[in-house]
């Protein structure tokens, strides 16, 4: 099992660091080699998945030379994610393959270093490999973020890297208190947390510095902005893996079945709340399909938040609420970066016959992500709903409170296929990518099942159940409704110009941009009072020119001091004087 172990962490390093080396030759020679390395890639994530699928449940490695002493082990936690991880890296890797993009080598590189420390994140079993691997990988996704080098991808770019780095510096305080308090071990680390004195202050660190991967609002800006800038494939793991790194963080070190946090709890819910449901508000505006589906991840992510904050409420409830979490992250992850997939897929092939097919599997996946009875969301969202019953925080259930979110989903589907209308698009042929885009989509609900079985009993609904399918489809129905009406609108004239230009615009980040626009007003303000002041004392200026400056004053001296004799005398007499303080200060 350990050789096992090195070649999923090997394989992956191995073919990115063969494809850096080959990178720095400049000649014409190495370009065969480049796109050899390039197809040899999503072989590279294989060992990961063979790890997840096949290592004994509790099976680890230690290197105990490494930092102080780094752990990787396989729970029901890390092992659906690892496994969920290896298939969307693989096909972003095979599209990367595909694609015609003339830095192809450097961005399947980099996927493949994004790839190891995001599957690092899921099997950590240490707090400093966890925020290693946290951090390598949240580093790692800027330069994805910024790969196409256009003014919006370096602006994307700027704003992440910034809530990245403020991420990754709440999570390593946190760190240090939990280490500091006998949690090294993430193991430990829950009850290590929960015993000190710094609790609150070590879960508020933890719900900034994850909560910002995970698109937690209002840390969510980054998401609307990074996804549309950042290559396709690049935005289907940077929304199906990446953003779990957060979820991962959270079940790893809060304490979760340890004692009851109500405030914090609420603080999880609230959020989530909100985010589940502003964000569909702010997705059905946008203009661009990848914008939608970014704020669709922000409504998920809020779903996910609200299950880790019953957590917090209700202690002896936290191993389901977490397996759940996984669960449900798990689904998230792959029908989500199925629907990223599939709006690069349409740019092959919208415009030629296989866009039937690429509308199609959109299609089954936007159901399944609203949660469609015979679909993977149905079996998910029935068992984050069964487990949040009977949790009424201020005597409202949780789970009546999520009814809603399934239209939402609906909603912003429905919103990025009417996009993909605008979007340009080619008539290529068949290819392996499609071909593996479909199995990813037709794997998700065996998957889902599989993952289902790895940690504590989680309540899946019957196929044949009447009632389950009513619960689940009515709100994708409604949605659906929703849709019908405006689609009937647009044929009446008036109602069609307003739709065509909503009077409510949210550009993709909303909040960051309002903080923009104050910023350079606020600029705008102070450079106006800076030149009234200046007018103001211009006359003082002219009659302060006819005294001796003390900038000159400075010259002379400087010009003495500029001889050595001088320079030298005052150099002893400073050394003097902090001998004498020194001698004073014993």
């Amino acid at each position: 099992m350990i050789g096992l172990w090195l070649a999923a962490a090997m394989a992956p390093l191995g073919v990115a660091g063969a494809q850096a080396l080959v990178g720095l030759a400049p000649d014409v020679s190495s370009v065969p080699v480049r796109r050899v390395l390039t197809w040899l890639a999503p072989l590279a994530v294989l060992p990961v998945a063979v790890l997840g699928l096949v290592a004994p449940g509790g099976s680890a490695v230690e290197v105990s030379w490494l930092l102080v002493g780094t752990t990787f082990s396989l729970d029901h936690v890390g092992r659906a994610l690892l496994v969920m991880t290896a298939m969307l890296y693989g096909l972003a890797l095979l599209m990367v393959a595909r694609s015609a993009d003339e830095r192809a080598t450097a961005l399947s590189g980099l996927l493949l270093l994004c790839f190891t420390a995001n599957a690092g994140v899921f099997v950590a079993a240490d707090v400093v490999t966890l925020y290693l691997c946290f951090t390598v990988m949240s580093l790692v996704g800027y330069a994805l973020v910024i790969h196409d080098r256009s003014s919006q991808a370096r602006r994307a770019g700027r704003i992440y890297l910034i809530l990245a780095v403020t991420g990754e510096a709440a999570v390593l305080v946190a760190a240090m208190l939990a280490v500091f308090s006998g949690g090294l071990r993430l193991a430990d680390t829950p009850a290590a947390v929960a015993g000190t004195e710094h609790t609150e202050l070590i879960v508020a660190l933890l719900w900034v510095g994850f909560g910002i991967k995970a698109g937690v609002i209002p840390l969510h800006v980054w998401l609307p902005l990074a996804h549309p800038a950042a290559p396709t494939p690049a935005s289907a793991v940077l929304s199906g893996a990446m953003i779990t790194a957060g979820l991962a963080g959270w079940l790893r070190m809060l304490p979760l079945g340890e004692v009851s946090m109500t405030a914090w709890g609420l603080v999880f819910i609230g959020t989530g709340l909100a985010g589940a449901y502003l964000a569909v508000l702010a997705g059905v505006v946008q203009r661009t399909a990848k914008a939608a589906l970014a704020y669709s991840s922000v409504s998920q992510m809020g779903l996910l938040s609200v299950v880790v904050g019953a957590g917090l409420l209700v202690p002896d409830l936290a191993g389901l609420l977490a397996a759940t979490a996984v669960v449900y992250a798990a689904h998230h992850g792959l029908v989500k970066a199925a629907l990223f997939f599939g709006v690069g897929l349409w740019g092959y092939h919208g415009a030629g016959p296989a866009k039937w097919v690429v509308l199609a599997g959109m299609a089954v996946a936007g159901l399944a992500l609203a949660g469609w009875p015979f679909t993977s969301g149905y079996l998910a969202k029935y068992a984050t709903k069964d487990a949040l019953a009977g949790i009424t925080p201020a005597g409202v259930g949780l789970d009546s409170l999520l009814v809603l979110v399934g239209t939402g989903s609906t909603l912003l589907v429905a919103r990025a296929l009417w996009l993909l209308r605008d979007t340009s698009a080619q008539d290529r042929r068949w290819g392996p990518t499609l071909t593996g885009w479909l199995g990813l989509i037709g794997s998700s609900i065996p998957f889902l099942l599989w993952a289902a079985r790895l940690g504590p009993e989680v309540t899946l609904p019957g196929w044949s159940d009447p009632s389950a399918w009513w619960s689940q489809g009515w709100p994708v129905l409604l949605g659906v409704g929703l849709v019908a009406v405006v689609l009937t609108l647009r044929r009446v004239p008036r109602a069609s110009r307003t739709l065509a230009r909503p009077r409510v615009e949210v550009p993709p980040g909303d909040v960051v941009v309002l903080e923009e626009r104050a910023a350079a007003l606020l600029a705008d303000r102070v450079g106006r009072l800076v030149e009234v002041l200046t007018r103001g004392y211009r006359g003082a200026g002219r009659l302060l020119q006819r005294i001796p400056s003390p900038a000159g004053w400075v010259n002379v001296a400087e010009q003495h001091l500029a001889v050595w004799r001088t320079s030298g005398t005052a150099l002893l007499g400073m050394v003097a004087v902090l001998l004498m303080l020194v001698w004073w200060g014993r």
